[in-house]
């Protein structure tokens, strides 16, 4: 795995993917998203694991950004 680097460049191509995970009899959703950088090609992800008593519209929080450290 690679150390993720975060660019100045605004417009990143962005995916969230939703994995089930099935622990004994308990249901265990994974949220994950992968993002790209078009202009240089820097990438990453983050991952969090959803409460499934959670409104299905918190899944798709997009108010909240990854935020990453001054380089």
């Amino acid at each position: 795995m690679n150390n993720q680097l975060w660019c100045e460049h605004l417009d990143k191509a962005s995916k969230y993917t939703l994995i089930k995970y099935y622990v004994g009899d308990k249901e265990v959703v994974l949220r994950v998203q992968t993002w790209f950088c078009s202009e240089c090609g820097i990438h990453g992800s983050q991952t969090e694991v959803i409460n499934e008593e959670q409104p299905k519209i918190q899944l798709f929080n997009f108010e909240r950004q990854m935020t990453a450290p001054a380089l």
